[in-house]
């Protein structure tokens, strides 16, 4: 157990260390799906939130380049066009899409002027998406019988692309708008389905979907919660000509 508690503090004190000559930008705001993902007839879901953190560490070689690297949290129940499916039905939980990318990548930032910077970035790494349980109950008054039905899904992994344009305003806020190619995910499923008036019907079991393509753009608005001089954001506050 000391020895756990050793490396935990030998990783907190490095990680310290790490951030201490770069920078972290927590950002959130809206996460809108594509593809698939964002398709009523197929997953379904709708606009959600995006919170994310970046660790920006400049490039001394190469002036206002920076590496960024990032981990993000895209939460989206399905649209009111899905719901509105299942409106008359019993009761309904309907499933919600959790995504979390982490990539790593760069990014430019080039001054404006007047404590105003231009950026750009892109990123590649992976992400794993997440769909909570759907369930609900049906009855049918035609043919006189209650479904009730529910699934899970496995969590499925892909590789992801992320291009993002932006401002940064007085070295601290950043606004931002991303496009994600968060790949085409296969999820496991397991089922249950059953008929309290015919339960010779009841059935449950497990399969594999198809792939779906997953997208989303962000439109986020982040803060600087520490960032080390000024050359990782583009922003130099001694001068009010271009980066270069």
């Amino acid at each position: 157990m000391k020895k756990v508690l050793l490396l935990l503090f030998v990783f907190v004190q490095t990680t310290i260390a790490s951030f201490a000559q770069g920078g972290l930008e927590l950002h959130g705001g809206l996460a809108i799906p594509s593809g698939d993902l964002g398709d009523k007839n197929y997953l379904g879901a709708g606009t959600g939130l995006n919170l994310g953190l970046n660790y920006i560490k400049p490039l001394q070689s190469v002036e206002n380049l920076n590496i960024q690297i990032g981990c993000n949290l895209f939460y989206n129940g399905v649209s009111k066009d899905v719901k509105d499916g299942y409106s008359s039905y019993l009761s309904s939980t309907m499933p919600k899409s959790i995504i979390i990318p982490v990539t790593g990548g760069v990014n430019y930032t080039y001054n404006l002027g007047n404590n105003l910077a231009i950026l750009g970035e892109i990123g590649l790494g992976f992400d794993v998406a997440f769909r909570t349980k759907l369930e609900y109950s049906y009855y049918d008054e035609e043919q006189n019988y209650t479904e009730n039905y529910s699934e899970t899904c496995d969590p499925s992994a892909s590789i992801c692309l992320n291009i993002g344009t932006g401002f940064i305003i007085n070295n601290k806020l950043s606004v931002k708008l991303n496009y994600w190619n968060l790949g085409n995910h296969k999820f496991k499923y397991s089922y249950s389905d059953e008929y309290p008036e015919y339960p010779d019907s009841n059935k449950s079991g497990s399969g594999t979907s198809d792939k779906y393509s997953h997208g989303m753009l962000t439109l986020t608005v982040g803060i600087n919660l520490f960032r080390s001089g000024n050359s990782s954001s583009g922003v130099d506050h001694s001068s009010s000509h271009g980066g270069h």
